[in-house]
């Protein structure tokens, strides 16, 4: 690549922001400012990928894709990138990181097509020791780094919380003595993963999440359409449940969560 661009989207930018990001980088601030229009925008942005091989990468893409009233231009700005991309000519590519698959690019996925879906495993065993060395200083055998980033299936996020807890009194960076306790404090650690995870979702895809965990045992769509108050999620209920389903191994047709 001639160029490569990385940026978090965790604070949800605004596209016009990071379309100047980029060109200015791209051009090597020769064009600092940029036309009114966004389509205009977006030419000047296609004219580098064309011109160069870039690659971008954008991490959390789903904090600007989540629908609502809040975020609903910025869902339709970033929708509109990702169709350029896949269905423009130029030799750049675009890496997102998401947790759904975004519907604008669906039908430019597949083998012969422009797009790629790749499943993002947990780290192995030495990557996420690295994660938790740049955190500070930890003491433990290498069986104690294995057993750690095993029992967190290398998912970075938990990693990164779970480093805080051992660093902190009474672990002072063992590890050995953070895996003697009892999985009681590990399970809190999971839950404040899980609330970070939860609390990103939209308030109709909460209200379906809860009605599976209150319901405890796996249930089929239409019993979950029966139990759920209010109109507008109910009538919803198999788009929430297709756009999730998108980002799991396989697909069934009871579904069922435990708190």
């Amino acid at each position: 690549f001639d160029y490569v661009i990385w940026r978090c989207l965790i604070n949800a930018p605004r596209i016009e922001a990071l379309l100047l990001d980029m060109i200015k980088f791209l051009s090597n601030q020769k064009e600092i400012e940029l036309p009114k229009s966004l389509d205009d925008q977006f030419d000047r942005l296609f004219k580098y990928l064309k011109d160069y091989r870039c690659l971008i990468i954008l991490d959390n893409l789903d904090t600007v894709l989540k629908e609502g009233s809040s975020l609903g231009q910025y869902q339709k700005d970033y929708n509109e990138l990702l169709q350029r991309v896949s269905s423009t000519a130029h030799q750049s590519c675009l890496l997102f990181t998401a947790r759904e698959i975004p519907e604008v690019i669906s039908r430019f996925v597949g083998e012969s097509k422009p797009s790629r879906l790749l499943k993002l495993d947990g780290l192995s065993y030495l990557d996420g020791r690295k994660i938790l060395e740049e955190r500070g200083d930890f003491d433990g055998s290498d069986d104690d780094w294995k057993d750690l980033v095993t029992y967190f299936k290398g998912n970075p996020l938990a990693l990164e919380l779970v480093s805080d807890y051992i660093l902190n009194f009474p672990f002072n960076g063992q590890i050995s003595k953070f895996l003697a306790q009892p999985r009681k404090l590990f399970n809190q650690m999971r839950k404040d993963l899980l609330d970070w995870h939860f609390d990103r979702l939209s308030d109709e895809e909460k209200e379906v999440f809860i009605w599976l965990a209150l319901n405890r045992e796996p249930m089929s769509a239409s019993e979950l359409e029966d139990d759920i108050v209010s109109p507008s999620v109910r009538n919803n209920v198999s788009h929430i449940l297709s756009s999730h389903g998108k980002m799991m191994p396989e697909t069934h047709t009871r579904m069922g969560m435990r708190t």
